[in-house]
C-alpha cells in the first residue's frame, strides 16, 4: 500500500465556517486585549495554547473557541480556524492535500476526544483534555516546581572579603587642599613684598648714571640747606590722597606681569578673590589691619580661616578691569594645573584663590582623590549626595551607605550591599524603599522593586493589587499586572 504525507495548501476559493481564531504572539496582555474586544462572555471560551515547536515550550500563539454557534468579528491579527471531521482545527482558507474525507481524517487521529490543530508553519500539534485552558487560566500564578534542589553541600568556608579600608582619624575640610601648595610656597612667609622686575631695576641704574655733575651738585646743596633748616617739602593734597591707589594699582600690574613671566612665583604674591564680604578683592575679617600698598608673600597653605575672617585685614579695592584681569588669569593657571595632572595644585588656585569650592572638588574628583572631595562636598558645599557618589567611587562604601541613609536613597543602599554579597542587608533596603513608594501610593514603582530587585513576583502583584482600583495609578496597576502574568507563564 502506498503511503504519502498529508499536508495542507492555500486555497482562496474553500469557504468554512469559522470555530476557532488564532491569536499569534507570546504576550498574554495582548491575547486578553484582544479577547475583551470581541464583547463576549469570557467563562463561553476555550484557549489551546501552541508551542514553537516540539523542544520548544514557549507559546507561539493561542486558539480561542467558543461554546456557541461562531466567533464574533475579529481584528486583522487573528488568523480565522474552520472544523473538519469534528476533532480537526485548520486555517478556514486551506486544503488538506491530497484531499481525504472526514471517515479518513476520522482513522488517522489518535484518541478519542483529543483534538487537533494543524498549523501551516507550527505543523500538527495535539490537545488532550489536560491542555485545554480557560480564561481564568490566564490570571492564575503557575504552580511550583515540586523538584528538590536542596543537594548541595557546604563547601569550606573562607573569612569575609575585605570591603573597605579607612583611615583611624578621619580628614576635616581644613587638611583636604592643604596639600595642594605643593612647591607654591615653599620658602616661609615675609613681608618683603612683590619683587621688583629687572626692567624697573634696569630703569633706575641708567637714570642714576645719566645724571650731570651739575644735577648732582645742586642736589647736595638741597640736600644740606634742609637739613641746617630742618624744612621738608611739602606734597600737595591731590597728590597726597592719589598716591596710595595708585600705588596699589601698579603692585597688582606687576604681579599680573609676574605671573606670565613666572607663574609658580606669582602665585605666592596672589591677591585672593574670596567674595563674601561684597567687596572685590578682600575677604571677610575683624577689624582693619595698617593698610599697605604692597603684596605680602602668603603662605599657600589651605586653611579655611582665610575666608571665616577670624583676624584684621587689609582690604584692596581694584578697578573692574583689574578684577576681572586677575581672575582670567588665576582660572587660566587652574586650567594648567589640571592638564598637567596637578589636580592638588588647581584646587588650591580654585578654592583659595578664586572662591570656587564647586571646581575645587571637581579637580579633586577628577584627579582620583575622591575621599578629599567628598569631604569638601559634604563639609563645605552641603551636597550630600554628590559626597556620597564620591566616597563609593573612592571604595569607601561603608561612608556612601551612611549619607545615602540620611538622604532617604534606599534602593541604592540595597544595590551597594548586593554588590557586597550582603544579601540581608540589601533585602531590608530594599524592603524599606518599597515602604517609601506605598507611602507615596506609588504602587507601580513598589512592584518594580519586588519584581527586578527581589524576584517576588507574587508580593509585586499584591502590591499591584493596592492600587487597583481606587488610586490615580489604577490603570497602570492593572496593566503590570497582566505583564507580569505574561512572563510566569
Amino acid at each position: 500500500m502506498m503511503r504519502c504525507p498529508l499536508t495542507i495548501r492555500y486555497d482562496p476559493k474553500c469557504c468554512r465556517p469559522v470555530k476557532a481564531s488564532f491569536i499569534p504572539g507570546s504576550d498574554t496582555t495582548e491575547w486578553l486585549a484582544e479577547m475583551l474586544r470581541w464583547n463576549v462572555d469570557l467563562d463561553s471560551m476555550t484557549l489551546y495554547v501552541l508551542p514553537e515547536s516540539a523542544e520548544e515550550s514557549r507559546p507561539a500563539g493561542v486558539m480561542v473557541t467558543l461554546s456557541g454557534d461562531g466567533l464574533p468579528e475579529t481584528s486583522r491579527r487573528c488568523h480565522q480556524y474552520a472544523q473538519i471531521a469534528d476533532r480537526l482545527f485548520l486555517p478556514v482558507d486551506a486544503q488538506l492535500d491530497p484531499p481525504v474525507d472526514d471517515s479518513e481524517i476520522a482513522d488517522l487521529l489518535d484518541g478519542v476526544n483529543d483534538l487537533y490543530v494543524f498549523h501551516p508553519v507550527l505543523g500538527l500539534v495535539r490537545f488532550g483534555e489536560q491542555d485545554t485552558l480557560n480564561i481564568v487560566d490566564l490570571l492564575q500564578m503557575p504552580t511550583e516546581n515540586p523538584t528538590d534542589w536542596n543537594w548541595a553541600q557546604a563547601g569550606i568556608a573562607h573569612g569575609r572579603r575585605l570591603v573597605s579600608v579607612e583611615p583611624e582619624q578621619s580628614l576635616s575640610a581644613d587638611e583636604v587642599l592643604s596639600s595642594g601648595r605643593e612647591d607654591i610656597g615653599t620658602i616661609d612667609p615675609v613681608t618683603s613684598g612683590l619683587p621688583r622686575l629687572p626692567s624697573r631695576r634696569s630703569r633706575k641704574r641708567a637714570l642714576g648714571r645719566g645724571q650731570s655733575d651739575s644735577k648732582a651738585g645742586a642736589s647736595w646743596l638741597t640736600r644740606i640747606w634742609r637739613r641746617l633748616t630742618g624744612i621738608r617739602p611739602r606734597k600737595r593734597a591731590a597728590e597726597k590722597d592719589l598716591a596710595p591707589g595708585r600705588l596699589r594699582d601698579k603692585e597688582i600690574d606687576r604681579l599680573m606681569r609676574l605671573l606670565d613671566a613666572d607663574p609658580d612665583e606669582g602665585l605666592r604674591y596672589a591677591l585672593p578673590l574670596a567674595g563674601s564680604s561684597g567687596r572685590r578683592g578682600e575677604t571677610a575679617h575683624r577689624g582693619t589691619a595698617a593698610p599697605s600698598s604692597r603684596l605680602p608673600r602668603r603662605d599657600v597653605n589651605f586653611n579655611w580661616k582665610l575666608f571665616s575672617g577670624t583676624g584684621p585685614a587689609d582690604p584692596w579695592t581694584v578697578s573692574n578691569q583689574r578684577y576681572q584681569g586677575l581672575r582670567r588669569r588665576y582660572r587660566d593657571l587652574a586650567n594648567r594645573e589640571m592638564s598637567l595632572g596637578r589636580h592638588w595644585r588647581a584646587a588650591y588656585i580654585f578654592a583659595h584663590l578664586l572662591d570656587d569650592l564647586t571646581s575645587a572638588a571637581s579637580a579633586l574628583s577628577e584627579g582620583g582623590h575622591f575621599r578629599e572631595a567628598a569631604v569638601v562636598y559634604r563639609d563645605r558645599l552641603q551636597r550630600p549626595l554628590d559626597a556620597a557618589r564620591c566616597f563609593e567611587q573612592g571604595g569607601l562604601v561603608t561612608a556612601a551607605i551612611d549619607i545615602y541613609r540620611e538622604c532617604g536613597r534606599f534602593e541604592t543602599i540595597g544595590d551597594l550591599h548586593q554588590k557586597l554579597g550582603n544579601i540581608e542587608q540589601a533585602s531590608a533596603a530594599y524592603n524599606q524603599a518599597i515602604e517609601k513608594h506605598v507611602s507615596n501610593r506609588d504602587f507601580v514603582e513598589a512592584a518594580c522593586l519586588a519584581e527586578t530587585k527581589m524576584n517576588d513576583s507574587q508580593r509585586a502583584i499584591e502590591l499591584l493589587a493596592a492600587g487597583w482600583p481606587d488610586s490615580p495609578q489604577a490603570l497602570r496597576c492593572l496593566g503590570k499586572t497582566f505583564r507580569i502574568l505574561g512572563s510566569l507563564t
